[in-house]
């Protein structure tokens, strides 16, 4: 995994989250990114022989390193995954649930209630922000200008 960008690995990851086989509006949905933001991803993981489209979905080339890319997320980004993604002509699913409060935030990485609070109090300070919504809005563009 050397030989490819943040970027990329950024995208592997996401990916990995998706299931073995994905299709590229399940990483680009998440960001809020245009699938076509990611093709240039796309190209540089398919020449790294890690995925590969096979009619129509991209596929992890080896299923080891699928699982090895998911364990080696934290624990709370993996209990989100699916083990499946939806098919375009499938429909969605329920309506998302709402977002989790600090404490159920806290239950699920094993922290302090007041400690998550904690950190998002200095998220905003720093980003100047009032609200998770805002705070989402603004780290979301901010992750793709990372080198």
């Amino acid at each position: 995994m050397t030989e490819i960008s943040s970027r990329c690995g950024l995208f592997i990851q996401l990916a990995a989250l998706s299931g073995k086989e994905f299709e590229l509006r399940a990483v680009a949905e998440p960001f809020g990114q245009p699938t076509e933001m990611l093709l240039p991803l796309v190209e540089e993981a398919t020449d790294v022989g890690v995925i590969a489209d096979v009619g129509g979905r991209l596929v992890f080339t080896q299923p080891l390193f699928w699982q090895a890319v998911l364990e080696s997320l934290p624990e709370p980004m993996r209990a989100g995954a699916r083990s499946e993604s939806v098919r375009p002509d499938e429909p969605v699913g329920p309506p998302r649930a709402p977002r989790p409060s600090s404490p159920q935030i806290a239950t699920r990485i094993n922290r302090w209630p007041r400690t998550v609070s904690y950190h998002l109090r200095m998220m905003f300070g720093t980003l100047s922000v009032r609200s998770r919504s805002e705070l989402a809005g603004t780290v979301r563009p901010r992750l793709w200008e990372a080198p």
